[in-house]
């Protein structure tokens, strides 16, 4: 996927590269993307555009962890 997954432009040295992963439940198909940081901008970003993959009936809702990364989850709905 490009976009969101591939943006590795804009790092710091404090900042490392992570894997961002999302798995709809009843397929089992796994979705795996790199993003630049674990910030919740880059995870946001990362599930914006895998979801964009997944038919609309995949997409009714979302199970997130309490990490940092899913502070902005409310943009999902956006």
């Amino acid at each position: 996927m490009a976009g969101a997954c591939s943006d590795m432009g804009r790092r710091t040295a404090s900042s490392r590269p992570a894997l961002h992963t999302g798995v709809e439940k009843k397929a089992r198909f796994l979705m795996v993307c790199i993003v630049p940081d674990k910030s919740a901008d880059a995870s946001i970003a990362a599930q914006s555009e895998m979801f964009r993959a997944l038919p609309a009936a995949a997409r009714i809702s979302v199970t997130h962890d309490n990490g940092t990364g899913s502070a902005h989850h409310a943009r999902l709905r956006e």
